[in-house]
């Protein structure tokens, strides 16, 4: 099973959405990492969500989806197959 990270600093927008939006191919595991701007998401996109926690601390937001510090991020992104940043 491939692992996909996309890491999303802005609200889905149509450049993006078809990517976070549509339905993931069953042979990948998708996972969002949302920071910067993206930490004011509120849609239900495709894969498991997470927000950095600094930046959702920096803006106010008060998240849906679990936090990650920097040091998670970092985990993920060299555990991930393929790193995508929107």
């Amino acid at each position: 099973m491939r692992n996909i990270l996309y890491i999303l600093s802005q609200d889905p927008s149509e450049r993006s959405g078809p990517f976070l939006l549509s339905e993931p191919d069953p042979n990948q595991q998708v996972s969002i990492l949302l920071i910067q701007e993206g930490v004011r998401n509120e849609r239900s996109l495709h894969g498991k969500c997470f927000v950095l926690q600094e930046d959702a601390q920096a803006r106010g937001v008060f998240p849906l989806f679990p936090l990650v510090s920097y040091a998670d991020m970092l985990r993920m992104i060299l555990q991930a197959d393929t790193v995508v940043a929107i």
